[in-house]
């Protein structure tokens, strides 16, 4: 929660705590920031991390540009008959805005942010880095992390988004809600955590019948998934006899015809259900469609002996059913999704969120094991002199050239990444001060042998780089520190003349820093 608002509606009606735990998974299932701002556009409650392009503008928008724009658009969305509010923000990324109503009443709303939509509009990045004062590169590489999202993801999840904002609420509204809506809201944030905790979808599926079960609206329960086999799952099949089960594929139909949930009142009446017994298990039913981009994927039916739980609890089971629509979903693509989350697309190495990560992992593992840690940070020189000579296309093909360099002169324990720009870092795990000099001093020759289309045209006739190489022997330095140190060296190296390896050893944070031109010693 980032900021609480005394005596705001949102505080009054709204249990923000159960909230917060319902929207930080909804911000997992989606991958995406959400936000649940107040009637001033205050930022209420946040689940999941701005991208590094927001973090960037957030810390240089001096006039507040994304608050006023927010405020304003709550506005307009009071106005707005669908409900639906999509628009790009003052930086260029889309948004989502959905109304958070308690008896009819916008008391605030949720704000879905930082989407890419197809194409990333790069002349408003050059635009952008021109108003807060900060380099195009950077920005046009931070917007590159950002994941693109077709015409579809967009509107499911403004579907989706607005499913929450308009069911939630009434379920979390006042602190002292029925025993039922909270016995609901429980089972509804369990399910929702279970469902994003696993990928695979036979666990997905057994999870929503155990969960429907549980709650007590359904008596039995099962899933059926529309494709060539058309599969069925339950969790025994003695629960739902065979002529249920052939009662079912009927069903199946009109909910594929209909699109919509097929409630049977009274299913021995129904002259679709043959059964050979004058014993009936289960006297009522519902079938609700499992959507997925408004494609029907399956449905999933629900068995009960009383008509009235399962009129009650409609809209409740809708809720479960678009949940397991997003968690299969989320199975379904989660390989693809990985891979784009920690790759930089441009060279194809670990993006900077990823590394830093591991570059964490790897401080508390070598703290560990009482071993030094090294990291190297290294960018082009002069390649803004490049890009601007031969334009973006060629420079962005150096540094894919630079990228497959780097990963082919350092050891299989070693870990290349891009950090921003012409910026690539590298983790040299257990390698002392000698052993990480050795290494950027080779990196730094390898590139300056190779040879580069239009390097001829570089200020010193070729294209090279300058290393800043920093090693802690006590593990007394934290990822961000160890960095800094790297970062600082490769600082004097460029002010030494550039094509040049700069060590920094640090023995303990405590001490000072001892620092070594590499490369003259070589020369």
């Amino acid at each position: 929660m980032l900021k609480t608002m005394e005596n705001s509606k949102l505080d009054k009606l709204i249990d923000l705590k159960t909230w917060k735990k319902i929207q930080d998974k909804f911000s997992q299932v989606i991958i995406n920031t959400i936000q649940t701002i107040d009637e001033k556009g205050n930022i209420i409650i946040k689940s999941g991390d701005f991208p590094f392009y927001c973090q960037i503008i957030q810390s240089k928008d001096k006039c507040n540009k994304c608050h006023k724009c927010r405020k304003e658009k709550f506005e307009e969305l009071k106005n707005k008959e669908d409900e639906i509010l999509i628009y790009y923000c003052p930086f260029g990324l889309l948004n989502i805005m959905v109304p958070v109503k308690v008896k009819d009443e916008q008391i605030g709303a949720v704000l879905c942010s930082s989407v890419v939509k197809k194409t990333r509009n790069v002349p408003l990045c050059r635009r952008v880095s021109e108003e807060i004062k900060v380099e195009a590169m950077e920005l046009l590489d931070a917007i590159k992390e950002i994941k693109i999202r077709e015409t579809t993801d967009v509107e499911k999840i403004a579907t989706l988004l607005y499913s929450l904002s308009q069911t939630i609420p009434g379920l979390v509204h006042e602190k002292h809600t029925t025993d039922k809506k909270v016995s609901e809201l429980e089972i509804l944030h369990k399910i929702t955590g279970l469902l994003n905790s696993t990928l695979n979808t036979e666990k997905i599926f057994k999870s929503m019948i155990n969960f429907t079960i549980d709650s007590g609206i359904g008596d039995a329960c099962s899933i059926t998934i529309f494709d060539k086999e058309n599969k069925r799952y339950v969790l025994n099949e003695k629960n739902i006899p065979k002529q249920y089960a052939e009662f079912e594929k009927e069903i199946m139909t009109d909910v594929l015809k209909t699109r919509d949930n097929v409630f049977i009142p009274f299913i021995s009446s129904d002259e679709r259900f043959k059964s050979d017994s004058n014993i009936n298990i289960y006297s009522s039913s519902i079938s609700l469609p499992i959507k997925i981009n408004d494609v029907i994927i399956g449905a999933i039916t629900i068995y009960s002996n009383s008509i009235d739980k399962l009129k009650d609890n409609i809209d409740f089971l809708s809720i479960i059913a678009n949940q397991s629509a997003m968690a299969i979903q989320n199975a379904r693509q989660y390989s693809k999704i990985k891979q784009l989350a920690i790759t930089d697309n441009l060279t194809s190495l670990y993006n900077r969120r990823y590394f830093m990560e591991l570059l964490k992992n790897e401080v508390i593992r070598s703290g560990r094991a009482k071993k030094p840690l090294s990291v190297a940070l290294l960018d082009i020189d002069n390649f803004g002199n490049y890009n601007n000579t031969h334009g973006h296309p060629m420079g962005d093909r150096l540094l894919r050239e630079l990228a497959d360099i780097l990963k082919s002169n350092i050891r299989s324990i070693d870990t290349v990444g891009r950090y921003g720009g012409e910026e690539f870092i590298i983790v040299l795990p257990e390698a002392n001060p000698d052993e990480a000099a050795i290494a950027g001093e080779r990196i730094r020759k390898a590139v300056e042998e190779q040879y580069f289309e239009g390097e001829e045209e570089q200020p010193n006739g070729s294209v090279t780089i300058s290393l800043g190489v920093a090693t802690c022997i006590n593990n007394s330095l934290n990822h961000e520190e160890l960095i800094k140190e790297a970062d600082k060296a490769l600082y004097k190296a460029k002010n030494a003349g550039k094509n040049k390896v700069i060590t920094s050893i640090i023995v303990d944070k405590n001490l000072g820093a001892i620092s070594k031109d590499i490369s003259k010693d070589k020369k």
